[in-house]
């Protein structure tokens, strides 16, 4: 899933911040995975579960 898009208007990090995540390279931080969360219309929890 591509989450940039959807994060355009918000104070989000850079591009590569998104892509090394959805790669699985690097952990997100809490408030990226709420910033993701929000822009895609999606609670937290369904992103973060197993």
């Amino acid at each position: 899933m591509n989450v940039q898009r959807g994060t355009r208007a918000t104070r989000h990090p850079a591009r590569p911040v998104y892509q090394e995540i959805e790669y699985g390279a690097v952990s997100p931080l809490l408030d990226n995975l709420l910033r993701i969360a929000d822009a895609i219309g999606v609670p937290l929890a369904d992103l973060v579960r197993e």
